[in-house]
């Protein structure tokens, strides 16, 4: 096969910097909560808000340079998520994973990348983690069927990434391996299944693909990446960031996610307890009752240590890339160490919505309430398969035993 044509595509604002950025997403809150409720109601992200971010850049934090991104670090993409999920939980998490996933098309080999981020960079493209489809080898590629839950985004999509298993040798056999393949808009339909308690203008629903074929060059073995820590696009770009291990990228993808909601949770108590006076003698505005500043007090303590984990992990994965050209740069005990520090982020953010949750009081669980929904999006937060603290902490005691961990991740 010939080597695709070497194409650079230009940065939209080629001079813009990270903390213009970051001030960007900030500046942007108070126009995503006014749109917050009714896009609960709609059960997605709107249109309107997806053009914003687009026209914004955000998408693009974490996109090569050549492919027409800004290619910012890891501390400038968790900063924006933060201010994202601050304002408004369920475009945090879209937000969030469909621009990380411009680091993941980053692993696919170059022919790949040439045609996801296409002719102008413009790349959005949820990536469902559930192994659920299969992946039958044909020539030239795969053959994909099935059926994956959990599409966030797929509404403003114009790709997807699906983990499939490839066929064993026989039935009952493992898979001989599981790849993420990507999927252009126009060949798989969504299914809308998504009524559920929290994060319900992710539009995380279910894509049906039907006998699509993919070829080579727009698949990944997962396996690899998880097990080995290699992809084909790692010869493809200068910057370290794009082989590093895939790991500790999604663990900073969703606890920026946590830290955003326990700041929105956070703020949500102070701003309540600035306008309400206890309903009961001796009438004293809350924010006057020690009781409430004890609450805020202990709140804010969890907030802070989730933001600290969060930015070691991010720091880890700086040394990491520091390390890179210089010998073997991270090992399988280090990515589960990161994971068991994101399950305490993960702890941290939830007892500060929960918190915070409490202290405020029935009013404050009414809907439309800030407060109602920060709490049902992180009580959704909590039953992703990536924060299930009981198989990470297994994984990571076997480990410090001299086991071989349980699952792959």
């Amino acid at each position: 096969m010939s080597r695709p044509a070497y194409r650079t595509i230009a940065p939209p604002e080629p001079d813009l910097t990270p903390a213009e950025m970051v001030r960007r997403a900030r500046d942007l809150a108070p126009y995503l909560r006014e749109r917050s409720l009714a896009m609960e109601q709609e059960r997605r992200i709107s249109d309107e808000v997806n053009e914003r971010i687009r026209e914004l850049g955000i998408y693009r934090i974490l996109q090569p340079r050549r492919f027409g991104g800004y290619e910012f670090d890891l501390r400038t993409f968790a900063d924006v998520m933060i201010e994202l999920t601050r304002a408004d939980g369920s475009t945090g998490w879209v937000t969030c994973f469909n621009t990380a996933h411009c680091w993941w098309a980053a692993q696919m080999p170059e022919e790949g990348q040439v045609e996801l981020f296409g002719a102008d960079g413009d790349l959005r493209a949820p990536i469902m983690l559930g192994p659920t489809g299969m992946a039958k080898p044909v020539d030239g590629g795969y053959l994909l069927d099935g059926r994956w839950d959990y599409a966030s985004g797929c509404d403003i999509a114009n790709w997807l990434g699906m983990l499939a298993r490839v066929p064993g040798d026989g039935p009952g056999a493992p898979p001989a391996d599981v790849i993420i393949a990507m999927v252009p808009r126009r060949e798989y339909r969504i299914h809308d299944n998504w009524h559920v308690l929290g994060l319900r203008a992710t539009g995380s629903k279910q894509a049906v693909v039907e006998s699509v074929f993919v070829p080579h060059h727009r698949a990944v073995s997962f396996y690899e990446m998880m097990r080995k820590f290699t992809a084909p696009g790692h010869g493809v770009h200068r910057n370290p960031l794009y082989r590093l291990p895939l790991l500790p990228i999604v663990l900073v993808e969703a606890g920026a996610v946590v830290v955003g909601l326990a700041q929105a949770a956070l703020d949500a108590l102070v701003e309540y307890a600035e306008h309400k006076r206890l309903s009961f003698p001796p009438f004293t505005p809350l924010k006057d009752t020690r009781r409430v500043q004890a609450a805020v007090g202990r709140a804010s303590g969890r907030l802070e240590a989730a933001r600290a984990g969060l930015l070691e992990i991010i720091r880890r994965q700086e040394a990491r890339a520091e390390r890179l050209d210089r010998g073997p740069a991270f090992t399988d005990a280090e990515m589960r160490r990161d994971h068991i520090l994101m399950l305490e982020v993960m702890r941290l953010g939830h007892e500060c919505v929960d918190i915070a949750f409490v202290t405020a009081g029935s009013s404050a669980a009414r809907t439309p309430s800030v407060l109602e929904r920060v709490f049902r999006d992180m009580a959704m937060m909590r039953t992703h398969y990536f924060v299930d603290a009981e198989r990470v902490g297994e994984n990571v005691g076997a480990i410090m035993f001299g086991l071989p961990p349980y699952t792959d991740y």
